[in-house]
């Protein structure tokens, strides 16, 4: 089984070959910014998104249980109070690795996971 460190790092990785494969130039910070991990700007826009990427493998998910206000939940992610941070410019990418090594990616703004955890805690359902 891989450590907690490889899982993150895979995920980071697949993240940001999505990205680029979808048109966005995307850099990993590799650790040397503070609650970043991926940095993206889409051709044109000129502005720069960052992106936390948290990744999580396991066997055992939630898979169809009914969550009030959020209807049939398929994955859920633990939050830390980390987690609260807010600004326009923040993405959180959410992904599940399977065993298989495929990916699942839910790219959520800031604003949005901050409301999650202050509602509900410190799960995020997708």
């Amino acid at each position: 089984m891989s450590s907690n460190t490889n899982v993150g790092l895979a995920g980071e990785y697949a993240a940001l070959s999505q990205l680029n494969l979808r048109g966005f130039t995307a850099a990993l910070t590799l650790g040397h910014a503070k609650g970043v991990d991926i940095f993206a700007t889409y051709p044109g826009s000129g502005k720069t998104r960052r992106i936390e990427v948290k990744t999580r493998r396991k066997k055992s998910y939630v898979q169809g249980k009914t969550r009030k206000g959020f209807g049939i939940v398929e994955r859920e992610w633990f939050l830390s109070a980390a987690n609260e941070i807010h600004a326009a410019d923040l993405f959180y990418c959410f992904v599940h690795a399977s065993e298989g090594g495929d990916f699942e990616f839910h790219i959520v703004p800031s604003k949005d996971v901050v409301w999650c955890r202050s509602e509900i805690g410190l799960i995020l359902p997708v």
